[in-house]
Order: structure tokens, then sequence, then C-alpha cells
């Protein structure tokens, strides 16, 4: 009986040690599920981003959370594959800090689950909005290098970013 106890004992210290490991970003502390509702929608969701908004400055006043927002991370519902996200300017550390993830899939008529990570000390951003936004300049450059220009005939126009 008591090699059995010992036997159950040390099944289930392993089946502990397996569940922190799947379910964990490696130097991450925290993680919260974010559900994503396309329920009343038929058609799958490809590259899709969606806007989530977070109470970082409570997070940060707890100790939990980077004061720069620089340990936020996003993964799949796998818990495991990165997700790009974008923090938009001067909200982190605010009620209401805003951030842009671009998700692979969302399922029609479904939902999903991605996980939202934070708590790591040692992390630095990877925000980043060209790689989350379909279309993003912050014209801090004051060029329109990149783009391209496309005029219709009878039609003029000139775009202000100062």
């Amino acid at each position: 009986m008591k090699l059995l106890r010992i036997l159950i004992f040390g099944l289930i210290i392993i089946l502990i040690s397996f569940l922190n490991n799947v379910y964990s970003l490696s130097g991450w502390l925290y993680y919260r599920p974010i559900l994503i509702n396309n329920t009343q929608n038929s058609n799958n969701l490809i590259d899709y981003q969606i806007l989530v908004t977070l109470d970082t400055r409570t997070l940060i006043s707890q100790g939990k959370m980077r004061s720069d927002c620089g340990d936020i991370r996003f993964t799949d519902s796998d818990f495991t594959t990165l997700l790009n996200y974008w923090i938009e300017p001067n909200t982190c550390n605010t009620a209401n800090t805003r951030i842009w993830v671009k998700i692979s899939f969302i399922p029609r008529s479904s939902t999903k689950t991605i996980y939202l990570w934070y708590g790591n000390p040692s992390a630095t951003s990877i925000s980043n909005p060209y790689n989350t936004l379909l279309l993003y300049e912050d014209w801090s450059s004051g060029s329109l290098a990149g783009w391209s220009k496309y005029g219709c005939a009878g039609y003029s126009g000139s775009i202000d970013y100062n």
C-alpha cells in the first residue's frame, strides 16, 4: 500500500510539472484567456486584427507588469504560437491600454481563445504595428517613401501630415 501511495504521489508530481510546462510561456508569470466571439459571423476570419483593452495601470501598480508594458505577449490557443500585436502610443500604464492583436484564424460561427501573457521583468517589447495592422504609417519620417501615388483623371489631392 505504501508503494502505491508513493507511485501515485510521483505521478501527481509529474502531471503537475507537465501541466506547468504545457500551459506556460517560459519566463512569464501570469496569463489570461481572451475569448473571441465570432458566433454571429458565417465567415472564417484570416489574419484578423482585434482590439484588446486592458487595465495595465492596476497590473503595473501591483508589480505584475513592467511599467513600459514591454513584457506583454499574446499566444494562440495552443499556448505557444506568438501572435503579433501593437500597443497604441501613450496608452500603457492607463486603465484603458489599447492593444491590437493579429489573429491568424478565427473560425466562422464559433469562438476562439487566445492568451495574454505578462510578468517577465527581463522581457523587452515586441509591439510592432507593421507586423500587426494591414496598413500603418506613423508619419514620423516626414516622407512618403514606400507609398505609391495613384491618380484619377480630373482629380487631385494632397496629404498634410504636419
